[in-house]
């Protein structure tokens, strides 16, 4: 004999089992449909403004994990383009391949002819690129020579100087921000104070082996400009903040600028007090018991 079927309505109740000394009994529960109420405005205001908290509280944290892994990344690049510097040392009698002359001049002759220079007095530092571009797929702008700081100041530079010139861009050859080191071409009496002005035979380009001790002759730096830091009045100092320099034995660190002693002024390269200008002076002397632009 069959028993009749029951027939219940899914939205008001629901079946429940038990299973007591083997015996199966069923309990009819009732389900109540929950009665769905909006927000106010109170509560919508102040739900926004927790979220809008907790946005203010992460900002910082974010920042500062983004700035670490730029700085990680920066060091790394750093540091191979040192490997770059070295290999080409090893296939040309020992020489560092500076593109330029003692009188930081750009050479008549450059890997790629066509190009023009933008301002090449104030560029060589950041044209140490040029004769070892057959490392980078002869590209100038190979990704791993833009400083991840690099925030496009060098594309809006090389756009400038074609306008300027009347010259399509790419025939633009503008200064990288990873910047050659001082420490790596000047004679060291150059940068002693007791010097009145910088003369071209105080430029005399280093070769791997006049490196004595490699791990404290500072050879590559990212240039103080591309952070986003207003310039000083010529009466103020540039504010500390973290440096990245690469060793010429390829070792790369973070240093803060606060142990730089201050740099040398001298006619017709830098006015005392700009925060950019200032590093080429300041270019790596770290202690005032150091070896002059030598040690870091």
């Amino acid at each position: 004999m069959s028993r009749p079927s029951r027939q219940f309505d899914t939205q008001t109740f629901a079946w429940s089992r038990a299973d007591r000394r083997g015996d199966v009994t069923y309990r009819l529960l009732s389900h109540q449909p929950a009665t769905r109420r909006a927000f106010t405005l109170v509560e919508a205001l102040f739900s926004i403004g927790i979220f809008l908290l907790l946005i203010g509280l992460l900002t910082p944290a974010i920042s500062s994990a983004r700035g670490s892994a730029r700085r990680t990344r920066c060091l790394t690049q750093l540091g191979g383009h040192m490997q770059v510097l070295a290999s080409y040392a090893g296939d040309y009698r020992d020489a560092w391949p500076f593109a330029f002359d003692h009188a930081r001049r750009t050479p008549p002759s450059t890997p790629h002819p066509g190009i023009r220079f933008w301002h090449p007095y104030n560029l060589i530092d950041g044209l140490w690129h040029l004769p070892v571009l057959d490392a980078y797929s002869d590209n100038p702008f190979h990704e791993s020579l833009i400083c991840p700081s690099d925030n496009g100041e060098m594309l809006a530079t090389r756009q400038l100087a074609a306008e300027e010139l009347g010259v399509d861009i790419d025939t633009v050859r503008s200064t990288l921000k990873y910047r050659l080191s001082m420490a790596m071409y000047l004679d060291s009496r150059a940068l002693d104070p007791a010097s009145p002005r910088f003369v071209p035979e105080f430029f005399v380009g280093q070769t791997q082996s006049a490196v004595t001790f490699p791990s404290s002759k500072a050879a590559l730096y990212e240039d103080l400009a591309l952070h986003d830091r207003s310039v000083p009045d010529l009466s103020q100092a540039a504010p500390p903040f973290l440096l990245t320099v690469a060793g010429a034995d390829g070792a790369a660190k973070a240093r803060n600028t606060s142990t730089m002693v201050p740099g040398i002024a001298f006619p017709g390269f830098f006015v005392p007090g700009f925060a950019d200008q200032q590093a080429e002076a300041n270019k790596l002397r770290f202690t005032p018991s150091g070896v002059f632009g030598r040690d870091w």
